[in-house]
This record gives structure tokens, sequence and C-alpha cells, in this order.
């Protein structure tokens, strides 16, 4: 018994582009975000504002906004620098097979 031909009609004659046909720079500011691990960054920040807060011993109407800003900034700037350095470190700085020891 022959199956019966399906026919496929398309109706959207306007097609998105993949990943690597989206522009070279959109395609490289989605990889240089991708290597700075945003959901691990957003961790640390949270970590960082909660440590920040309370180690500050003044009422909250004598808040350091400003401080707690650059505080978050820098934290956030060094966390995305590591997590760039180790993808490097992990890459393209060893190369060779580099598997788990067995046992």
């Amino acid at each position: 018994m022959a199956a019966d031909p399906i026919l496929i009609i398309a109706t959207q004659t306007r097609l998105a582009p993949a990943r690597g046909q989206a522009g070279p720079i959109r395609s490289a500011m989605a990889d240089y975000w991708a290597l700075t691990k945003p959901e691990v960054n957003l961790l640390i920040a949270i970590a960082t504002f909660a440590g920040f807060y309370l180690a500050c011993p003044r009422p909250l109407d004598d808040f350091p906004w400003l401080l707690l800003v650059k505080t978050l900034l820098g934290t956030l700037l060094v966390a995305s620098g590591t997590g760039t350095l180790n993808q490097y470190v992990r890459c393209a700085g060893l190369p060779g097979d580099r598997s788990l020891p067995d046992g």
C-alpha cells in the first residue's frame, strides 16, 4: 500500500535570518554577552547588594545609593572579566584532550 503524497504549501514568504546571518556586529555582541555569563553575574550582583545593605549601619534615609551603584558596577565588571578569562583558559589556553580522569 503506497502512501499518498503530502502537499506542503508555504504561506509565509519572509523568513527570519539565522543567527549567523543577523549581521556581524549583532552576532559579535551576542557572543560577547554570552561570554560574560549574565546568569551567574545576576546572582553575584544580588549577593553583593545583600551584603552591602546588611553591612550599612546607617538608617535608610541616609543610604549611600551612589556608592552602591559604583560597587555593583565594579563587581559586575570584575565578574564578567573573570568569566571571560575562564573561558579563554578553558578553550584556547590548554589545547588537547582535557577529559576527566576515570577512577
